[in-house]
């Protein structure tokens, strides 16, 4: 039988928060990771800085809702607005990196 990421999570840090466990299954189920292990190591590895990781799994849910409705017909009031945010999204998020990085 397969570990799942709740498996991997739980076996080592068995009092993981329960976002911490949500994040490493939508990083696996998403495919941004398909290593369920690796996956659980990723998500806990954002338990260090909750503030982060609580983020990173609010873009991640956000993602998958936009998925489940891309076969909608978007209004071009709707399009406009959600190219206008994403683009928004990877400026702001470009900068956060470079910072970061920068600390380092």
């Amino acid at each position: 039988m397969n570990k799942t990421v709740r498996d991997f999570l739980l076996s080592v840090h068995p009092d993981s928060p329960d976002w911490v466990i949500h994040l490493g299954e939508m990083l696996h189920e998403g495919g941004a990771e398909t290593n369920a292990s690796m996956a659980a190591s990723r998500a806990s590895d954002f338990a260090r800085i909750p503030e982060v990781g609580q983020g990173l799994q609010k873009i991640v849910e956000g993602l998958s809702d936009l998925r489940k409705v891309e076969s909608l017909r978007l209004t071009p009031m709707q399009l406009e607005t959600l190219q206008s945010i994403y683009a928004e999204m990877m400026i702001d998020f470009g900068k956060t990196i470079d910072k970061v990085a920068n600390l380092k």
